[in-house]
């Protein structure tokens, strides 16, 4: 019909923010075109969903998006894992083409800063808590956590604060 009216696709120019925690938090800056304007001119709002504009890692939404200016967004990432999650912006239900080299977020890998007992029955079944950082959890990382010690598996006990396994 004649009247129906089509606007483009948000562009993400650049960004900034490409890494962080396995819990989110991370700021993303994001520049680009076509995030349209908050109403009433109230510039630096925070948004969860205005005039269905959305900004997501991987598939899972920002819970906070502020909008600084007609062109620059701040998104909190939400908790996650993996590397080279890609960055969209969305409006209207148009989603933002991904340049992979430059619109994406990673993650930060696992990282085990302590591990008690350090020694064990070689046959096995010993628990072990695992204290570090970035583990993620089930919710966020589409399953438990894989565990391996000299190459075998343990079983994951309990991932709440820390890993507690059964090697």
């Amino acid at each position: 019909p004649a009247n129906d009216l089509t606007y483009r696709a948000p562009v993400i120019i650049t960004m900034d923010g490409r890494h962080g925690p396995a819990v989110g938090g991370t700021p993303l800056f994001i520049e680009g075109e076509g995030f349209g304007v908050p109403t009433g001119g109230n510039i630096s709002q925070t948004i969860v969903d205005y005039d269905g504009l959305k900004v997501f890692v991987g598939d899972t939404p920002c819970a906070v998006v502020t909008m600084k200016d007609a062109n620059n967004l701040v998104c909190i990432t939400p908790a996650g894992c993996g590397k080279n999650e890609p960055v969209t912006v969305q409006v209207g239900g148009q989603k933002s083409k991904v340049d992979p080299r430059f619109h994406t977020f990673t993650y930060d890998a696992p990282q085990v800063v302590t591990m008690s007992p350090k020694e064990g029955n070689p046959a096995g079944g010993q628990l072990m808590t695992i204290v570090g950082s970035s583990f993620g959890t089930p919710a966020t990382c589409g399953g438990k956590p894989n565990i391996t010690i000299a190459g075998r598996q343990c079983a994951l006990i309990d991932g709440a604060t820390a890993l507690k396994a059964v090697q």
